[in-house]
C-alpha cells in the first residue's frame, strides 16, 4: 500500500469528478431509504483522535457501501475529562436527544460502553449493540476507584459485561512484544524501550506488565512515561535526557498530569525539537504525523470495514444470526512511515517481509498512470482505425461473392427440401435433398429431367405426383404462392408432407417440401389422449364441472357425476350459465363463484338436499371450487363435487358412539385428557380439578399433593423423552368440588412434531378414592394385627430375656447365704453382679425402645470434646477386653470439639464396643474417628467372629442375635441406628465370617461455637 500526496492537477481533478458523480447518483439512490434505517455511532474519544487512526470514517464509507442507511456520529470526548459522572450526563443528555431509537447503537472505546450500560433507558435495551475500538477485557469506569487489579489476567473480560443487552462486537489486542522485537530488530543497539502513555485512568498493573513484556524480549530495559505523573513538558525533558540506547514507542498522549486539552498537539510540535529518536506507535494513531516511524498493529481503516460488514449483517440478518462478540478478522501488519524511516538512517533490508509504506513519494507510473493509460488507449484506437479501413475494402469486395454461398447454404440447412423448376416444369437443382420426400430417387440423377417423366417411374404414386403437379402449374400461370398437403403410402406406413410453392424469377419456381409425419403422428396421438382424459373425466367417482369466467360463467365441461348428484340432465347446462336454466340457486351459485375468484385458495361450499315431503335433510354434499388462470390471462371456475351422505351418516353414528363413551367414561368416574409436551399445558373437555378446559402444567400441580408433584412430572418427562411408552401412576389431589381425592394416571405417547420428538400425550384419569380407602382400611387392619402380634412377640420375649438374668441373680444370691467359702462366695457375687448390669442394660433398652417408639427420646445439644469422650470410653473398656486382645484408639490431632448430643455418640460407641468385646477373644479392638469432607465417622473394628453374609441385610434389625449363646437382647444396634438418624447421619456394618466387622456411623460436622 502506497500513498502519494503529490498526484498531477488533471488526474485529480478527473478522479474528483468521477467520486462526485458516483457519490451524487449513490445518495440519490439512496434517498428513498435514508429514514428507513438508522444508526447511532457513539464514539468515546474526541474528534482529533479519530482524524489519524480513521476509523469512523472507514466505517461509515464501507457501511454506505454495503448498506443504505443514515448515520449520526456523536464524540463522547472523554479525553478531556476522566469523570464517570461527567460521561453519564452527557450520554443522557444524548438519549434526550434523539426521541427514535436507533435501529443499531455502534459503541467506539470501552468508556462509552461503560456508561452506556449503566445510563441506557429502558425502551432502548432491546436495541442492537455493536463494539468497537474496545478490548478483549472490560473496565468498569464507574467503580475504577474500586478496583484493585494487580495483573492484567484479574481483568473481567468484555462478555462478562453484557447483562441483559443483546451486543457483539470486534475487538482488537495490543501487538506490544511484536512492536518491541520489531524496534530490537531495527535498532539492534537498543537497551531500554520508554513507553509513552497518558495512563489517564492510573490503570497501576500495566507498567509491571509492560516491563515483563520488555524483560521477554532480549531483556530490554523498560521506562514508563506516566501521563498520570508526568506533563507534557515533563516528558520532552524526560525524553530530551536519552541517548540512541534507547527506543520510544506511544500507544497515545492525548493528555497529561495537568489534564491539558492540547497534549498530543504540543507533544508532536515540539518533539523533534528535543530529540531525533525514532517515535514507534502500538497502535495505529495515524499516518500523516511525519513523528512516527511506524509499527505492528491493525490499521484504522481495516478496523472500521471489518466492523461496518458486522454492522450490516446485525440490520440485515438480525444480532442473533450474526457473529458473535470476537477479535476483529483483519490481521495486523507492519507499517513504516517511509521518509520518516529514511531520514532516521535504518536500513530497509531489515523490515520484514510485507511490510506496508506510506507517505511514500510515487513513481512516474503512480503519479501519473490515468495520462499513460490515455496515451496508449489512443495510440491503439488510431492502429484500430487503420486497420478498420483497409478491411473495408476487403469485406465490400467479399460481400457479394459470399451473398450467393449464404443463400444457398441457408436454404441447405433449412429442414426443408427445395426443389427449382423451370416454366416447363424441369427439374433446375435440389437443395438439401431428404430421402424420404424424393422416394428413394437421386437427387442428381433427376437434376435436369422433367417432372412428367419422372412421374412415369412412380406410377405408384400417381395421386401425389398428379396434385404435385396441379399445384406447380397453378403457381407458374398465376404467380401465386400455393400451400397444399399430399400422402403416400409406403408398406404398411404412411408418409405426410407439407409442400409450399413460390415464384423464383422470372420462368423458375421453387418448392420447399417438408416431411410431416411425426406432427400428423402426434395429433393423432393427442386427439386419441383427449378421448382418454374425456372417458377419465367422466368416470371419476367425483362430480367435476368448469364455467368460463370470461364468457358470463358459462359451463363449459361437466361429467356424468354432477348429473347423479344433482338428479338432472346436465346437457341442457354446456353453453349456458345458471341464471339462463332459471336455477332457483343461480343468485347463490354466482355469490360463490365472485368469492372463489377473490381467493387464492380453493373454497368449499355445503350441498344439502331436503325431502319435499317431509322438509329433513336426505341427502349431503361438498362442492369445492377453484380459481384457475391459463397462460393468457383467461379464468375459469373448476369446481369438484363429492357425495358425503355416506360420510354424514357414519359421523352421526360416530357421535352417537362418542355419547355412549362418554357416558360410559363419567358413569365409571373416568376423564380423558391431553398434555401438550411443545406448550406444557393439560386439556381435558371435564375436568373436576379445574374449571377452565386448558390448565398449564405448573397450574395442575398446583392441585397435586406437594409428596405427588415429582411423581407426575416425572412420568410426563420419560413418557415426552421416550424412556418409558406407558404411565402408569397413584397421586393425590385436592379438587374445588370434591376436596382430597386418588386419582389414577395412565397416559400414553399420541403425537409427534415435524423434528420427530414426541409432541402430545393422551391419557385416562380415574377417580380411586372408594378404592383406596378400601385397601386403606384393610392395611390399618393387617398393620393392627402385625402391631398385636409383635406385641405377644415382644413380651414373650422380653419375659425370656427378664427371667434369664432374674434367675440367675435369685439363684446365686441363695447360694451365697448356703455357702461359707470366701472364694466361692465371690465368684458367686460377680454372677450377680454381671446379671444386674445385664438387667439394668436390658431395662435401659426397652426404655429408650419406649422412647423412640413414641419420638420422646431427648437429645441435649452441648459442645462436646471428641478426644474426651474417647479417652474417657477407652479407660472403661481396657479392663473389660479379653487377656489375648489389645483395644487401640485412633484420634486425629489437633482433636475435634463439635456441636452435638454427647451423651447418646457416647451411647452409640459403647455399644460398638460392647459387642466387639462380646465375640472379640483374641487379636485386637480399634475404636477412633475420622473427619471426611464435611462429615465426622466413627467406628470400632474387631478381629472377632465376624457376620455371614445372609445375616448382614438384618444387623440393624430389632432382636436380631445372631449367636444365642452370647448374652443380649438384640435391641443396641436398632437404638443406635435410630440415635443417628435423629443425628442427621448414617450408620452401617462391613463384616466378613472368622475374620472379624467394622461398625461405623458418621454425622454432620458441626464446629463447637468458639
Amino acid at each position: 500500500m502506497v500513498k502519494s500526496s503529490n498526484k498531477s492537477t488533471i488526474s485529480g481533478l478527473i478522479i474528483s469528478f468521477l467520486v462526485f458523480v458516483l457519490f451524487f447518483f449513490h445518495i440519490q439512490a439512496g434517498m428513498a431509504e435514508v429514514n428507513s434505517s438508522k444508526i447511532l455511532v457513539i464514539s468515546s474519544y474526541s474528534p482529533i483522535k479519530e482524524e489519524g487512526n480513521r476509523v469512523i470514517s472507514s466505517f461509515i464509507t464501507q457501511l454506505r457501501t454495503d448498506a443504505r442507511v443514515k448515520i449520526s456520529v456523536e464524540y463522547m470526548d472523554s479525553e478531556s475529562s476522566s469523570s464517570f459522572e461527567d460521561w453519564s450526563e452527557w450520554m443522557r443528555q444524548l438519549f434526550d436527544a434523539y426521541k427514535t431509537r436507533p435501529k443499531v447503537v455502534v459503541l467506539m472505546g470501552n468508556e462509552a460502553w461503560s456508561v452506556y450500560r449503566v445510563t441506557c433507558p429502558d425502551d432502548w435495551h432491546d436495541t442492537p449493540v455493536v463494539l468497537g475500538c474496545v478490548k478483549g477485557s472490560f473496565i468498569d469506569y464507574e467503580c475504577l476507584n474500586d478496583l484493585d487489579l494487580l495483573t492484567v489476567r484479574e481483568m473481567q473480560q468484555m462478555e462478562e459485561s453484557f447483562g441483559g443487552f443483546k451486543v457483539t462486537g470486534y475487538a482488537y489486542k495490543d501487538y506490544l512484544s511484536e512492536n518491541f522485537r520489531l524496534i530490537k530488530r531495527l535498532q539492534p543497539q537498543v537497551e531500554h524501550i520508554a513507553f509513552c502513555y497518558d495512563n489517564r485512568y492510573n490503570l497501576s498493573f500495566f507498567e509491571n506488565y509492560l516491563k515483563t513484556l520488555c524483560e521477554q524480549t532480549d531483556s530490554l530495559g523498560f521506562c514508563y512515561l506516566d501521563g498520570n505523573k508526568l506533563s507534557t513538558t515533563q516528558l520532552l525533558d524526560s525524553i530530551s535526557r536519552m541517548d540512541d540506547t534507547y527506543a520510544l514507542l506511544t500507544a497515545g498522549w492525548y493528555t497529561d498530569a495537568l489534564q491539558y486539552p492540547h497534549a498530543h498537539s504540543k507533544l508532536h510540535n515540539e518533539l523533534p525539537h528535543y530529540t531525533s529518536i525514532p517515535l514507534f506507535q502500538a497502535l495505529d494513531q495515524g499516518k500523516a504525523n511525519m513523528n512516527y516511524i511506524g509499527g505492528y498493529y491493525i490499521s484504522g481503516e481495516e478496523m472500521g470495514k471489518d466492523l461496518a460488514t458486522l454492522t450490516s449483517s446485525v440490520l440485515t440478518k438480525g444480532i442473533e444470526n450474526s457473529p458473535v462478540f470476537q477479535y476483529t478478522p483483519s490481521q495486523p501488519r507492519y507499517y513504516i512511515n517511509y521518509p520518516t524511516f529514511v531520514a532516521a538512517g535504518l536500513d530497509l533490508s531489515l523490515l520484514p517481509e510485507g511490510t506496508v509504506f506510506y507517505n511514500k513519494a510515487p513513481s512516474l507510473w503512480e503519479e501519473h498512470s490515468l495520462e499513460v493509460v490515455l496515451l496508449i488507449c489512443l495510440i491503439i484506437l488510431m492502429i484500430v482505425i487503420f486497420i478498420g479501413v483497409l478491411l473495408y475494402r476487403k469485406r465490400k469486395e467479399d460481400a457479394y461473392r459470399t451473398a450467393n454461398a449464404r443463400m444457398l447454404e441457408l436454404l441447405s440447412r433449412m429442414p426443408d427440401m427445395a426443389t427449382i423448376y423451370d416454366s416447363e416444369l424441369n427439374i433446375l437443382d435440389i437443395i438439401n435433398p431428404q430421402e424420404h420426400v424424393l422416394h428413394g430417387g437421386n437427387d442428381k440423377s433427376m437434376i435436369g429431367r422433367n417432372l412428367l417423366d419422372v412421374g412415369e417411374e412412380y406410377k405408384a404414386f400417381d395421386d401425389m405426383m398428379d396434385c404435385l403437379i396441379s399445384n406447380l402449374r397453378a403457381t407458374i400461370k398465376t404467380g401465386e404462392v400455393r400451400v397444399f398437403n399430399y400422402k403416400y403410402a409406403k408398406g404398411d406406413v404412411i408418409y405426410y408432407t407439407k409442400a409450399r410453392v413460390v415464384p423464383f424469377g422470372k420462368d423458375s419456381i421453387i418448392c420447399f417440401s417438408h416431411d410431416v409425419t411425426p406432427y400428423v403422428v402426434a395429433e393423432k396421438e393427442i386427439l386419441q389422449l383427449k378421448t382418454f382424459l374425456q372417458s377419465i373425466m367422466d368416470n371419476l367417482p367425483v362430480g367435476l364441472f368448469i364455467k368460463d369466467v370470461d364468457d358470463q360463467f358459462r359451463y363449459l365441461f361437466y361429467n356424468n357425476k354432477v348429473s347423479e348428484f344433482y338428479e338432472e340432465n346436465f346437457g341442457v347446462m354446456l353453453g349456458k350459465n345458471d341464471f339462463e336454466v332459471n336455477d332457483p340457486e343461480a343468485e347463490r351459485f354466482r355469490e360463490e363463484d365472485l368469492k372463489v375468484l377473490e381467493s387464492a385458495e380453493p373454497i368449499t361450499f355445503d350441498r344439502i338436499f331436503y325431502d319435499p315431503e317431509t322438509g329433513a335433510p336426505k341427502r349431503w354434499g361438498v362442492t369445492t371450487k377453484t380459481r384457475l388462470e391459463d397462460q393468457e390471462g383467461k379464468l375459469y371456475i373448476v369446481a369438484t363435487t363429492v357425495d358425503t351422505t355416506e360420510i354424514r351418516k357414519n359421523e352421526q353414528e360416530l357421535n352417537e358412539s362418542k355419547l355412549k363413551l362418554e357416558f360410559t367414561l363419567e358413569a365409571a368416574q373416568i376423564i380423558s385428557w391431553e398434555y401438550n409436551v411443545d406448550a406444557r399445558t393439560f386439556y381435558s373437555p371435564n375436568s373436576t380439578v379445574f374449571e377452565e378446559t386448558i390448565i398449564p402444567l405448573d397450574d395442575y400441580l398446583s392441585f397435586v399433593f406437594p409428596e405427588d408433584t415429582t411423581l407426575l412430572s416425572a412420568g410426563l418427562e420419560d413418557l415426552a423423552s421416550g424412556k418409558t411408552q406407558v404411565m402408569d401412576i397413584q397421586i393425590r389431589l385436592i379438587t374445588p368440588a370434591l376436596g382430597e381425592r386418588w386419582f389414577e394416571m395412565h397416559a400414553v405417547p399420541y403425537g409427534q412434531g415435524e423434528d420427530g420428538r414426541i409432541s402430545k400425550l393422551i391419557g385416562l384419569r380415574t377417580d380411586i378414592t372408594d378404592q383406596k380407602m378400601t385397601n386403606e382400611l384393610i392395611r390399618l387392619r393387617d398393620k393392627a394385627e402385625e402391631a398385636n402380634r409383635l406385641k405377644s412377640a415382644f413380651l414373650a420375649n422380653m419375659s425370656h430375656e427378664i427371667r434369664t438374668p432374674l434367675n440367675a441373680i435369685v439363684g446365686f444370691s441363695n447360694l451365697i447365704a448356703t455357702t461359707d467359702d470366701k472364694e466361692e462366695i465371690g465368684e458367686y457375687v460377680k454372677i450377680v453382679e454381671t446379671n444386674n448390669e445385664l438387667l439394668l442394660q436390658l431395662i435401659s433398652d426397652i426404655l429408650d425402645l419406649s422412647k423412640i417408639e413414641a419420638g420422646q427420646l431427648d437429645f441435649n445439644y452441648t459442645d462436646v470434646d471428641l478426644s474426651d469422650v474417647f479417652n474417657n470410653l477407652y479407660q472403661v473398656y481396657k479392663c473389660r477386653v479379653k487377656d489375648s486382645v489389645e483395644l487401640l484408639c485412633r484420634q486425629p490431632s489437633p482433636g475435634y470439639v463439635i456441636h452435638s448430643e454427647k451423651n447418646r455418640l457416647t451411647q452409640v460407641v459403647s455399644n460398638f464396643l460392647s459387642n466387639a468385646c462380646k465375640y472379640t477373644s483374641k487379636g485386637s479392638i480399634i475404636m477412633g474417628y475420622e473427619l471426611q469432607g464435611d462429615r465426622l465417622r466413627f467406628y470400632v473394628t474387631d478381629t472377632g467372629k465376624g457376620i455371614s453374609g445372609e445375616n448382614m441385610p438384618h444387623v440393624f434389625e430389632r432382636f436380631a442375635k445372631f449367636d444365642s449363646f452370647v448374652q443380649g437382647t438384640g435391641l443396641g444396634l436398632s437404638i443406635c441406628e435410630s440415635i443417628v438418624q435423629s443425628l442427621g447421619g448414617e450408620i452401617g456394618a462391613e463384616s466378613e465370617l472368622g475374620r472379624g466387622s467394622t461398625f461405623w456411623f458418621t454425622i454432620p460436622y458441626e464446629p463447637a461455637s468458639k
